[in-house]
């Protein structure tokens, strides 16, 4: 089975504003673009990278995908994930399934995507969620469930109600790795504080958060 075109997300302002906190701005922003090639790298290493797409209105994460051998998508404004995506799937016409992948999971790994790709062969809609189960932080979809797409407040239950009303079989994944988002203070010292060897877990160490 062919492998789905990889969406990636990218908000183009407003960087992290949750960690504002213990961040300023800068370092915020910073802190967005290493998460950003972090990911980029992962996938790369599961050798999705001439399959996916990094979609954002900030032209200058353009830079990372290139880098990691992927391709960008520039919106002329931002318009949220679900903007963001749709838009990916617009304009992939020849791209009948899709993976996305939001920016800011810190501890993902090459065989947590593997995982996913594993399950799709068998499932029509593969869904992890965020670890509060509001979220929907993997989601590998059909075209047809484009339309269905709610990343809005409650969209993990949101996708499984979609995939309920179009009969689509599903498989949830619930790793570490999946679930995880760095989104909060203290989602931050978690990295900070694990083994993680990345980017932006070294910079998190370098600032040595309160």
């Amino acid at each position: 089975m062919r492998a789905p075109a990889v969406l990636v997300p990218f908000k183009g302002s407003r960087y992290k504003s949750r960690l504002a906190p213990i961040l300023e701005t800068e370092r915020r922003k910073e802190l967005a673009y290493l998460l950003l090639d972090d990911l980029l790298r992962t996938i790369q290493k599961a050798g999705l990278s001439r399959r996916c797409y990094v979609t954002s209105s900030d032209s200058k994460a353009r830079a990372s995908a290139t880098r990691r051998g992927a391709s960008f998508i520039l919106e002329r404004r931002a318009s949220g994930v679900n903007g963001a995506v749709r838009m990916g799937v617009r304009r992939l016409k020849g791209e009948d399934r899709f993976l996305v992948l939001p920016s800011d999971l810190a501890m993902l790994s090459a065989r947590d995507i593997e995982g996913a790709l594993k399950a799709g062969c068998d499932a029509a809609l593969v869904i992890a969620p965020s670890s509060s189960f509001n979220g929907t932080n993997l989601l590998l979809f059909p075209r047809r469930m484009a339309s269905e797409l709610s990343y809005d407040n409650n969209s993990f239950w949101n996708h499984l109600a979609a995939a309920a009303r179009l009969r689509l079989r599903t498989a949830v994944l619930t790793s570490r790795g999946l679930v995880f988002d760095l989104d909060t203070p203290s989602d931050a010292r978690e990295v900070a504080d694990s083994r993680l060897n990345t980017s932006a877990a070294k910079l998190l160490r370098k600032w040595k958060l309160k």
